[in-house]
């Protein structure tokens, strides 16, 4: 019976589109190319993106979870961290 009903998940299609869209993606950048001025603008894109949701979703949640000092200490230590890759990356 359970062989069955894993069958039936594996055949629908968002299960189907989930193995095939990666390939897509793949064969995808075949298709075109970019330059590394229109990369740089695209990886700011998405950085800016994953950013966004790490300020106005996670680091809240986190707060929410646990308001200890060592959260917001670490929350300062990771901004830090990060500036330093930057500036030591711009060197």
């Amino acid at each position: 019976m359970s062989r069955e009903i894993t069958r039936q998940i594996a055949s629908t299609p968002s299960a189907v589109s989930a193995r095939v869209a990666p390939l897509l993606g793949v064969a995808s950048t075949y298709l075109f190319t970019l330059s590394d001025t229109q990369l740089g603008i695209v990886l700011s894109v998405f950085c800016g993106f994953f950013l966004y949701i790490g300020a106005s979703d996670l680091l809240p949640e986190s707060h929410h979870r646990h308001p200890k000092v060592l959260t917001g200490a670490m929350n300062i230590l990771r901004a830090t961290v990060i500036w330093l890759a930057i500036h030591f990356a711009s060197l």
